[in-house]
């Protein structure tokens, strides 16, 4: 006899079929197959009841919490979900390259119109005005981007990209096509094209309105 499933089977004319009492604790060798230890043989209905209870709660308590039914149905909830998902894979893509998705989001604003403001960087990207002061500053610190004063308004900068940070474009761009393929592998063409202009409408008609709650105000 297999000595692996020698403790689990019953003495001989003690527990009926070895079949039954393999189903009544069938708990029990998962534990023993999934290296938690050999189990001793249990003698009585009542210990192999407590093992069970014992097991069951342990199994509860590490189960990953099922998420409540409003979470799972809201879009809110839903698109943050999504927002940490690609955050995660773009991080580790990125993870040589240090940068983020809103440096990248500048590096290629900044790439396609050189000489941008700061202002119009803000009004290209979405990124608030201190949250884009700050990662200019860190991608000034880096040597991804350069500056200088505008011709039209000495108090606004003109911001442009350093040969480091094209560099570094050109070594993101696969990188971030290979997340969003990972992204949005799930879904069929068709899918991916629907889901990509469900956003952008989104996106489009939430500002909208916010720019006409603005001019009334």
């Amino acid at each position: 006899m297999d000595s692996t499933i020698g403790p689990f089977l019953p003495a001989q004319g003690t527990e009926g079929p070895a079949h039954l009492f393999l189903h009544k604790n069938l708990g029990t060798m998962l534990a023993y197959y999934n290296g938690m230890g050999r189990m001793p043989r249990l003698q009585s209905r009542q210990s192999r009841m407590t093992t069970f209870r014992s097991m069951k709660h342990k199994t509860q308590q590490n189960a990953p919490a099922a998420e409540p039914a409003a979470l799972v149905r809201s879009p809110v909830h839903l698109l943050h979900r999504a927002g940490q998902c690609a955050s995660d894979l773009f991080a580790s893509e990125m993870a040589d390259l240090d940068l983020t998705p809103r440096q990248f989001a500048v590096l290629l604003t900044v790439a396609q119109n050189e000489g941008l403001s700061q202002t119009d960087l803000v009004e290209r990207t979405g990124i608030d005005r201190s949250t884009l002061a700050d990662i200019v500053r860190r991608m000034l610190k880096k040597g991804l981007l350069q500056r200088r004063r505008t011709r039209e308004d000495a108090r606004a900068y003109a911001v442009k990209l350093t040969d480091e940070g094209m560099r570094i474009l050109a070594a993101a761009r696969p990188k971030v096509e290979t997340v969003d393929a990972r992204l949005l592998g799930v879904l069929t063409e068709s899918q991916q094209a629907a889901l990509i202009e469900d956003l952008k409408a989104i996106v489009s008609s939430l500002l909208a309105s916010d720019r006409q709650t603005s001019r009334r105000e």
